[in-house]
């Protein structure tokens, strides 16, 4: 949709967080900032779109051509409802984009960087620069695709 600063991973917290797009459309400041990766500056570009006429019938126009504006997860399970993830580096059994909806269908969410709200980091081949900042945080988890791959065999 062209929002300033809204990326792939954000849009699909924003997604999962509201469903569809007349929740967003109405969310305030406050509860568009709870959205993982969503701070003041997101949040306030967001308000500035939707509150601009012009974006909300370019919506309108879309959703008279059909299109449902409404986001429809496929859950596998709620094993990983409340943590966080970033996957950093190339994975051996899975493409990125696979792995985040693996992690989504089970209730996790994708984080886009690390940050103090991250639990786990994915590690993969060359992966350095982010695995080092997730050691420095203290409190992620770092694992590699197995061990995650294990958790979702073996809940704790």
């Amino acid at each position: 949709m062209g929002i300033r600063y809204v990326g792939s991973v954000t849009a699909r917290n924003l997604a999962l967080h509201f469903g569809d797009i007349e929740a967003l459309v109405a969310a305030d400041i406050e509860e568009l900032s709870s959205v993982p990766e969503v701070g003041d500056k997101i949040a306030l570009a967001l308000r500035d779109y939707f509150e601009n006429p012009r974006n909300i019938e370019e919506i309108r126009a879309l959703q008279e051509l059909g299109l449902p504006f409404k986001h429809q997860a496929q859950q596998s399970s709620q094993l990983l409802e409340g943590l966080s993830f970033l996957i950093t580096g190339t994975l051996n059994h899975y493409g990125r984009k696979e792995m985040e909806e693996l992690i989504q269908s089970h209730g996790g969410k994708i984080l886009s960087s690390v940050s103090k709200q991250l639990d786990y980091l994915i590690v993969g081949d060359k992966s350095r620069l982010q695995t080092d900042k997730g050691q420095k945080m203290g409190k992620v988890k770092i694992i590699d695709e197995e061990a995650f791959l294990d958790m979702l065999e073996k809940p704790q």
